[in-house]
């Protein structure tokens, strides 16, 4: 496809590609450019150029090597976008879509750096935002429809009525067990959408996000909830060992027949400092004890992923547990309304850069309008 036979008349102007309905053979389109000034009713794609999953490094995720068929023109695509495409197809949305790769001039860098600066306007006038995870398996559809189970809704987080939904199913007889939530971590880790830098723009400034993953879909809501209870059954499980411990560790130390060593140890059990050898050495089962214990599995489990787990910084540098790309507090800084203080928002942009160091971006000046393109909502 020659984009020279479909330029843009003004800064104002976006193409928008619509999917032919046909299932059988290539993914077939049509590409028509919109004045935005207009108001079209469009949906915006968001993915990954590179693989869907972190564990899918090899360079051929990132080269466009899939044939489409767009206004007559054979047009080469990157694997994830063309498996996107397969699915929307699948699923019956057909757009109009404004998805990058698509319709942006690849080869044009100034209309490139035009269209990259006004992606803030692109998907915040879009009538929803659809967010490709990649392609689906057995256990997350599982994962997607534990998450949808918690039943919180977008007004209850809003609202921040979400606790009692999130810790009654964690304490007694709840219905979270340890497969669930395992199965649901595994997912916060297992894509790359949520460590990319344009995703934090793309979910602010969506009227409506829906997550996809193969067929299967959900809500923000679904997902913001699954963070908030990932991170509350780490710090309630946590909790519930510590005190297990202290506890059998306060005992200990009576034991000790050193002045000098119950004292050393008295002070790593006041600090949670655990000398984890001399515990399992003088009574080998506690820690299988600890982990028969609902929520023990799980957090033997975060600890052996403890490298491929995503820590959050606060504005202090504090390293703390997160998940989902530490998704739950990009929200809460733009969307809660604790996240407000005399009717403005909490984070000025040296600390929304600070927040988003971590994210990913292909090149530094994406990182630099990914930042600069919610600026406006969270500071002041």
């Amino acid at each position: 496809m020659t984009f020279q036979n479909l330029p843009l008349p003004s800064n104002n102007h976006i193409r928008l590609v619509t999917i032919f309905p046909d299932q059988s053979g290539h993914i077939r389109a049509n590409l028509n450019i919109e004045d935005e000034s207009n108001c079209p009713h469009y949906k915006c794609l968001s993915y990954t150029w590179d693989g869907p999953r972190v564990d899918d490094t090899e360079e051929s995720w990132r080269q466009p090597s899939l044939m489409i068929n767009v206004n007559g023109f054979e047009v080469f695509v990157q694997p994830n976008l063309h498996n996107a495409l397969l699915h929307l197809r699948t699923l019956g949305i057909l757009g109009p879509l404004w998805i990058d790769a698509l319709c942006i001039n690849q080869t044009d860098e100034t209309e490139k750096t035009i269209q990259v600066a006004r992606m803030n306007q692109i998907f915040g006038n879009a009538d929803e935002v659809l967010a490709w995870l990649g392609t689906g398996t057995a256990r997350t559809v599982s994962a997607m429809r534990d998450m949808e189970k918690l039943g919180v809704t977008y007004e209850e987080i809003m609202k921040e009525e979400v606790a009692p939904k999130i810790l009654n199913p964690l304490t007694g007889e709840g219905t979270i067990d340890d497969d669930k939530l395992i199965r649901m971590f595994d997912f916060s880790l297992e894509f790359n959408w949520f460590m990319r830098i344009w995703i934090v723009q793309e979910m602010l400034l969506a009227r409506r996000l829906r997550f996809f993953c193969g067929t299967t879909t959900m809500g923000l809501e679904s997902v913001w909830a699954t963070e908030v209870l990932i991170i509350t059954a780490q710090a309630f499980f946590g909790a519930e060992r510590r005190a297990y411990l202290f506890g059998y560790l306060k005992g200990l130390c009576k034991g000790l027949s050193s002045p000098s060593s119950s004292a050393r140890y008295q002070s790593h059990v006041e600090t949670m400092e655990i000398d984890v050898s001399t515990v399992s050495a003088s009574r080998p089962n506690v820690f299988k004890e600890m982990e028969n214990q609902k929520g023990g599995r799980f957090l033997r489990h975060i600890f052996t992923c403890k490298d491929r787990v995503d820590h959050h910084y606060d504005v202090a540098g504090h390293k703390s547990f997160s998940s989902f790309g530490g998704l739950s507090t990009i929200l809460e800084s733009g969307f809660l309304p604790t996240a407000r203080v005399d009717g403005r928002d909490r984070y000025p942009l040296s600390l929304l850069a600070h927040e988003l160091r971590a994210k990913k971006a292909k090149l530094p000046r994406d990182k630099l309008y990914g930042i600069l393109g919610i600026s406006g909502k969270l500071s002041t």
